[in-house]
C-alpha cells in the first residue's frame, strides 16, 4: 500500500478517535473512543483500527488488524505504543498492509 494513502487512513482515524491527540496519561477525554473503526481495503478484506488499554502492559495501545470482510475474523495483526503519534500507526499500517494496493 502506498503511504500516501495509509497517511489519508490514519489521519481520518484520528480526526474521528483521539481529535485531542491525547497521549494516555491523565483523565481521558470524552473526545478519545475505543470502538473498532473499518476501513475496506478489498471487498474480501478490511483494515480495523482501535485503541485499547493493555492490562497485562499497563498502557494504552493502538491496535491494526487485518479481517477477512465475510465473516470479521482476523488474521493478522500489529500492535504499539505512543497512542497520540499517527507517525507510528503509519508504519504500522505500512507494514501490516504491504500486499494491498
Amino acid at each position: 500500500m502506498k503511504k500516501t494513502r495509509v497517511k489519508l487512513i490514519v489521519k481520518e482515524f484520528y480526526k474521528q478517535m483521539n481529535p485531542d491527540m491525547w497521549d494516555g496519561s491523565g483523565e481521558r477525554p470524552d473526545s478519545f473512543d475505543t470502538h473498532a473503526w473499518e476501513y475496506p481495503l478489498t471487498d474480501a478484506v478490511h483494515l480495523e483500527l482501535a485503541f485499547g488499554y493493555d492490562e497485562s502492559d499497563g498502557g494504552w495501545k493502538y491496535f491494526c488488524d487485518l479481517v477477512y470482510s465475510s465473516d470479521n475474523s482476523s488474521f493478522d495483526m500489529t500492535s504499539g505504543h505512543e497512542i497520540n503519534s499517527p507517525q507510528n500507526m503509519i508504519n504500522s499500517v505500512m507494514q501490516l498492509c504491504r500486499e494491498y494496493e
